[in-house]
């Protein structure tokens, strides 16, 4: 089964030392995205047949297209972007399961998320200055296998 993963950048893919002390001159440089980070995204995405689509507010950069390409390029699917609804992520993401029929998901956000029950099962939060983290992949594939569970359990 595929799992959508809503993906935060800031936060998530980089951590305090690599936005003070990048050095990269490319896309990825350019996004202060660490290359550790970035082998943790793709575990997680192998171990739960993940694809990605963003809800970073730099989804909308003029840059942003060629990062996604490099991403893509990596082998880390990309399956869009959530709708601008006055900066709210979590109404974005409500409003793409919706549209899109989406069941399977797991959000990587850094920052808060309204208190919805559904979106908030479905959250691993990570820490702003830390990023993504092993004991994250570990907690966010739990996550997935336990909601994959109930969901299974639901449709008998």
């Amino acid at each position: 089964m595929e799992t959508t993963i809503f993906l935060d950048i800031d936060g998530v893919l980089n951590d305090y030392n690599t936005t003070v002390y990048n050095t990269r001159n490319d896309i990825l440089g350019k996004y202060n995205i660490s290359l550790e980070k970035l082998n943790l995204l793709k575990q997680l995405i192998k171990e739960i047949n993940g694809k990605v689509v963003f809800i970073s507010a730099l989804r909308y950069d003029e840059d942003f297209l060629e990062l996604a390409y490099t991403l893509t390029e990596m082998d880390i699917q990309i399956d869009g972007r959530t709708p601008s609804i006055n900066g709210n992520k979590s109404l974005e993401i409500l409003s793409y399961l919706t549209e899109h029929d989406i069941s399977n998901y797991l959000i990587l956000e850094d920052g808060e998320l309204l208190d919805i029950p559904e979106i908030q099962e479905h959250l691993i939060e990570t820490p702003t200055d830390d990023g993504l983290q092993d004991y994250l992949v570990e907690e966010a594939i739990t996550q997935v296998k336990k909601n994959n569970r109930k969901r299974l359990i639901s449709k008998k």
